[in-house]
């Protein structure tokens, strides 16, 4: 399956997103995120590991990380409710796998009156996340982890492997937990490929087989979500926002802002509502803040 790899933008909190779009079709990808994603209108398909799972409105689905899906709607769009979190956020205490889960849809595996628990747990994260009033952080991260405290009763995880292909999703993983960590400072491929115990040819060669960008490309990438989170602080300026986000100088912010977003850094930051609706293709449209937080107050949340 075709597929590209998407950097997560982790706006509010480090290592956790939380946004409602409207996806009539998405194309094939991965993210070094575990998504949970709750349908709230419509019906859609997701599509992975040869399995095609129908997802109805008040189930969700699990992906968990750099599980390679496609999602298609089944009529004029679906409505979903995205919670992605990155497996750092509980690796030092819950280990590597905690998050691995299998493919698989509420639905198949919780009870009518669990799944509706999840869902209202999902929707006050989401009203939590987006509201972001006082103490937010650790009712958030409360939140969450409650949610994955439910996953980890009901659903199953994949066990490790020792093939190939495992083996190679194991490396994918360390590696791009570890550029995410080390991004603000000066990283270079040839540090990577010494803790991998790899040449820097191959590690170069495996970025692009498995991420279809390359490894300068991927760093500026999480630069840039890095300074676009920075910028959003009182009165930070751009030369904090670069040196804080692991640029060389504003110059080379600027640079990579435009390729990625499309203008400058400082066009972007005044031009920031809060919630910057995310660049995407035609066939999904993300809310802004406001439109999530009127959503939510429709659905009663």
């Amino acid at each position: 399956m075709p597929r590209e790899f998407e950097i997560v933008e982790h706006k509010n909190l480090p290592g956790l997103e939380v946004f409602f779009v409207n996806v009539r079709y998405r194309a094939a990808h991965a993210h070094a995120d575990l998504e949970c994603c709750l349908l709230l209108g419509g019906s859609a398909e997701f599509s992975s590991e040869g399995r095609t799972i129908l997802l109805s409105a008040g189930d969700f689905v699990l992906l968990r990380p750099c599980l390679v899906h496609e999602i298609r709607a089944r009529g004029a769009g679906a409505l979903c409710l995205a919670v992605q979190a990155s497996p750092g956020l509980c690796r030092d205490w819950a280990g590597s796998g905690a998050l691995e889960f299998e493919f698989a849809s509420g639905g198949a595996r919780l009870t009518p009156v669990k799944l509706e628990r999840f869902r209202h747990g999902m929707l006050s994260l989401a009203r939590c996340y987006l509201e972001r009033g006082g103490g937010y952080e650790f009712e958030a991260m409360g939140r969450l982890n409650l949610l994955l405290s439910q996953l980890a009763a009901n659903f199953g995880r994949v066990p490790a492997g020792r093939g190939r292909q495992a083996l190679r999703a194991e490396r994918l993983r360390r590696v791009l937990e570890y550029m995410e960590a080390n991004c603000s400072r000066k990283l270079l491929l040839g540090e990577l490929a010494g803790r991998e115990g790899l040449s820097v040819s191959y590690l170069s060669h495996f970025f692009r087989d498995n991420l279809n960008t390359t490894f300068q490309d991927y760093l500026a990438g999480l630069r840039c979500e890095r300074a676009r989170r920075l910028l959003a602080e009182p009165g930070c300026s751009l030369l904090d926002a670069s040196v804080g986000s692991g640029f060389s100088d504003v110059k080379y912010m600027n640079r990579a802002f435009l390729s990625r977003f499309g203008c400058t850094a400082r066009e972007y930051r005044a031009g920031y509502s809060g919630a910057a609706e995310r660049p995407g293709p035609a066939a999904q449209e993300f809310f802004t803040e406001a439109q999530s937080l009127e959503l939510l107050g429709k659905l009663g949340a």
